[in-house]
């Protein structure tokens, strides 16, 4: 795999093992784990085994978002009546993309992203990616042209996503027949609205276990 793409996975995921701290508990405890971290990045610099995602060699990744779960009610939430569940931030281009999820009782959602952040990355191949995988989510396609699955690794849920959609196409205004967010209004021509509705053949969303 090119450096490039080396350099985006180690990105990534030292993003997510920060935040992971932040989520984990006091900050006395989160300032002894930052430590370990930092010393464990010290001792194992330049080690491909410091990259811990279930990476194949046949597959392009590239960093996408972090995903948080919070109990905290945060400015422009959206509410997903399918995953009952509230999601905020990551529309920041010039940022991490770091998005947050708050969980109403009864999400369907696996228990792994109810409570553990996760990161997101875009590959080339999703069948592939999550071959021999434990899969936790889909694959399903919330919306036309992006494709999403959820896999467990070491205990962290991991999102990978094959889309060839630009960001503004992704960020942009509410998606006809949204899986997440079925009560969109989406534009249907000039001056007019019209609400989404679940299309066929959107994948699986698999139950939480």
């Amino acid at each position: 795999m090119p450096n490039q793409a080396l350099h985006f996975d180690r990105a990534g995921m030292t993003v997510f093992r920060d935040i992971t701290f932040l989520a984990a508990g006091p900050a006395s405890e989160r300032g002894r784990s930052a430590t370990v971290g930092r010393q464990r990045d010290e001792d194992t610099a330049g080690q491909e085994g410091d990259l811990l995602m279930k990476r194949k060699p046949n597959i392009k990744y590239e960093y996408r978002h972090m995903g948080v779960p919070t109990p905290v009610p945060r400015a422009g939430e959206k509410y997903s009546s399918t995953f009952r569940m509230y999601a905020s931030g990551g529309e920041d281009p010039a940022g991490f993309r770091i998005q947050y999820h708050r969980f109403e009782d009864g999400s369907p959602l696996h228990p792994l992203l109810r409570t553990m952040p996760h990161v997101a990355f875009k590959v080339d191949n999703l069948d592939a990616a999550i071959e021999g995988e434990e899969v936790l989510l889909g694959p399903y396609c919330p919306f036309e042209g992006f494709r999403v699955a959820v896999i467990e690794d070491s205990g962290v849920p991991t999102e990978l996503i094959q889309t060839n959609l630009s960001e503004e196409e992704i960020w942009g205004a509410p998606k006809a027949k949204s899986v997440i967010y079925p009560e969109d209004r989406v534009p249907d021509g000039p001056g007019t609205l019209h609400r989404s509705e679940d299309g066929d053949d959107q994948g699986e969303l698999t139950p939480a276990r």
